[in-house]
């Protein structure tokens, strides 16, 4: 998916637009959600959306599917928020969070949506040209480039022992892929 992600970014129409312009806008974008109310933050999201998707031209199934994966990481993280337990270990849903939580979800969507816009829109060798030119330590601009490569190999090696697993007869009970990532790390 990562190697998509890539192809999409040289790819897509708005490939033309200066890539300071775009960094400059998703930041701007990124602090507005950080700082917005959940009524601005979800209008943010249908509004990239509706860039990424329609200006961008970056198929709506590969929008779906990344906003999948980020859908998953957040209902993971719905009960550590929601359920407290007491000294005596009972268990209890507490509903003055949940209207925490309903906020913390909608941030996270909007911050998404900006980072993915960038990543979708721009190539990452021109983020970190950018990010060069607003004098950004070369320390992290070098750490940055380390784990862009990183994720390549990583996925790479995914893909390999993914590979590797089917051609040994592996089924795709979820057992075989906690067995695929603990193989990976």
């Amino acid at each position: 998916m990562i190697r998509q992600f890539d192809t999409i970014a040289y790819d897509n129409r708005l490939r033309t637009i200066r890539p300071e312009q775009k960094v400059i806008f998703a930041l701007l974008l990124l602090m507005m959600a950080i700082t917005g109310n959940w009524k601005t933050q979800v209008m943010m999201t249908i509004w990239l959306a509706i860039w990424i998707i329609g200006y961008a031209r970056v198929s709506w199934k590969v929008y779906a599917k990344a906003l999948r994966v980020v859908a998953l990481f957040l209902m993971m993280s719905f009960p550590a928020l929601l359920v407290s337990i007491d000294k005596s270990f009972h268990v209890s849903i507490d509903r003055s969070q949940i209207f925490i939580a309903m906020s913390l979800l909608s941030r996270s969507v909007a911050a998404w949506s900006c980072l993915f816009f960038l990543l979708v829109t721009t190539p990452f060798p021109e983020i970190l040209y950018v990010l060069k030119r607003m004098k950004v330590p070369s320390i992290i601009i070098e750490l940055l480039f380390f784990m862009y490569r990183f994720v390549f190999v990583f996925e790479k090696a995914a893909e390999e022992l993914y590979v590797a697993m089917k051609a040994r007869n592996g089924g795709n009970h979820w057992r075989h892929g906690g067995m695929l990532v603990f193989q990976l790390f």
